[in-house]
């Protein structure tokens, strides 16, 4: 298999820079560049870190977007070319479901001036259902953009994929089109990204009954047309993200583990069928994954290891991908969502209930 093929260094990591945000953080992501930290909050607010200035005390942001309320941010996206991102958070059900998206070089260059800067919203009313007031969930749980950035995927409760059109805003900073993707509504989805290296032609998304559903459309004559491969991962009740490289996806489950499967055998099953895959590997036995949908993993560049969040004492767990032994814990900073950095074997961590983050740097 793949995995058995990988290398098996093992990483050591030490704290590059602490960063320090206004309130919790729910949301961390590096810039597709690697300058900047981006931290979202459970006030709605994002904060905006330089990501490579080493220091030993906690670092304030260099600059702030949106404006504090008591609404938490339920996603947050880097666009490839860092220039832009995109949240969403919590919506009133009698308000249309929206996505913001800000500049984050404007910001950059007015960090006196937060919450003001040049942003565009994505706002229709055939958009996402809005969840149940009493649930007190999101509607839109996660959002991506394509490698051009002329695209933009959402997905939410209501288990629609919505394509957003964002080439030509209107004058009033507004897209108000979007399009279903050709398939029917399944159950609420936490997840939703181009796969890498597919030129944007296959899409992943998870959800909250443990299926990965991939949509590839480089078979289809209609633009949004796909044929899509459902694969259900035993014993998984939620898969909150998926991390797809080179044809091999690991998939963070509420079951305490990370589960690595082959995207090319996962063709092989019959949609709708109810089969379960085969899983390669799975990493589990150092990290808490039971109740929070916005837990991650993630994968370093190098293919080496990979990195899950943890419920149970804020730390993270990075585990080798070959033998999927325990590698070290991250402790601090609260491990709940992390990610590596894109060409660097960087981690970012941050979590529930810590209003600070943590860069970590391989030591090699």
């Amino acid at each position: 298999s793949h995995c058995n093929r990988l290398q098996s260094d093992l990483p050591m990591y030490e704290p590059l820079v602490k960063l320090r945000g206004p309130s919790s953080i729910v949301q961390s992501r590096f810039s597709y560049d690697g300058n900047y930290v981006l931290t979202g909050h459970d006030d709605s607010q994002v904060s905006i870190f330089n990501a490579r200035e080493n220091s030993s005390t906690p670092k304030a942001p260099i600059a702030k977007y949106g404006t504090s309320s008591n609404c938490s941010l339920s996603s947050l996206t880097v666009s490839p070319s860092s220039e832009t991102f995109l949240t969403t958070g919590l919506t009133p059900t009698h308000m249309p479901s929206s996505i913001i998206m800000y500049s984050i070089s404007r910001s950059v260059q007015n960090p006196d001036n937060p919450g003001n800067h040049n942003y565009t919203t994505l706002q229709s009313t055939n958009g996402h259902t809005p969840a149940p007031r009493h649930l007190s969930i999101p509607s839109i749980n996660s959002t991506c953009y394509s490698s051009n950035e002329k695209i933009i995927l959402s997905a939410g409760f209501d288990g629609k994929v919505l394509v957003w059109d964002v080439r030509a805003p209107s004058q009033s900073h507004k897209i108000t089109g979007c399009t279903p993707l050709s398939l029917k509504p399944s159950d609420s989805l936490n997840f939703v990204d181009f796969a890498s290296n597919s030129d944007d032609k296959i899409i992943v998304t998870a959800s909250s009954s443990g299926c990965v559903t991939f949509y590839d459309m480089r078979n289809s004559h209609q633009p949004l047309g796909s044929t899509c491969t459902k694969v259900n991962i035993q014993n998984s009740p939620i898969v909150t993200n998926v991390v797809y490289r080179n044809g091999m996806c690991w998939a963070c489950c509420l079951d305490n583990s990370v589960k690595c499967f082959d995207y090319l055998k996962a063709k092989d099953v019959e949609s709708n069928s109810g089969s379960f895959l085969d899983v390669i590997k799975s990493y589990e036995g150092s990290h808490k994954a039971t109740s929070f949908s916005a837990l991650t993993c993630s994968v370093a560049p190098s293919l080496r290891h990979v990195v899950v969040g943890s419920e149970d004492d804020g730390g993270a767990a990075v585990y080798a991908v070959t033998g999927g032994k325990l590698v070290q814990r991250l402790q601090g900073g609260g491990g709940v969502h992390v990610e590596y950095a894109r060409n660097e074997e960087w981690i970012a961590t941050g979590g529930y209930g810590n209003s600070e983050a943590i860069v970590w740097k391989w030591k090699a």
